[in-house]
């Protein structure tokens, strides 16, 4: 938002004036967002299987993400909620999903991620030597067409209901 309106030639604006317009902005895609039908039953089985789950997310508002986060109610299922906006990294970059691994001191042996971007999500826990796991409900946008032939996942999946006993016949 700074860039853009020092760029329209509206240097200096004061933090409350752009935090009321990116509160502006965001409310609206926050009035219809909405988590996808298998969410809340998938995350419940897997922290009833013991899995310890994190979000990294490379939104450019972190605050944004929070309030989207608390509406759908995910935040209980999640040990942390990782935003680019907050952490400075963006999703390929592997110092994010270090970060993630540390907040648990796990190694990247033993986690697995499981996002829709192939040249953010997949590449990144490739990067980070983490088990990757694409959901392909987004498999024909732009961005994934453009790293089809290139990005390869550990695992693909069309729903997230299939991940729970995807990740049973793993030894992650």
């Amino acid at each position: 938002m700074t860039d853009l309106l020092t760029q329209s030639g509206y240097a200096a604006a004061p933090e409350s004036v752009l935090r009321a317009a990116l509160e502006a902005m965001y409310a609206v895609t926050q009035a219809y967002w909405k988590v996808v039908d298998d969410a809340h039953a998938t995350l419940q089985t897997l922290c009833s299987q013991g899995y310890r789950l994190g979000m990294i997310s490379n939104a450019a508002d972190d605050q944004d993400v929070q309030v989207l986060v608390d509406q759908a109610e995910l935040r209980s299922y999640f040990d942390f909620i990782l935003t680019s906006a907050a952490e400075g990294i963006r999703k390929p970059n592997p110092r994010i999903f270090r970060t993630a691994l540390a907040r648990w001191g796990l190694p990247p042996a033993r986690a697995a991620m499981v996002g829709d971007m192939l040249g953010a999500d997949i590449l990144g826990a490739k990067n980070a030597g983490i088990f990757s796991v694409w959901v392909t409900r987004h498999a024909d946008s732009a961005a994934n067409r453009a790293h089809e032939d290139t990005i390869v996942p550990d695992a693909a999946i069309s729903t997230l209901k299939e991940l729970p006993p995807l990740l049973e016949s793993f030894t992650i």
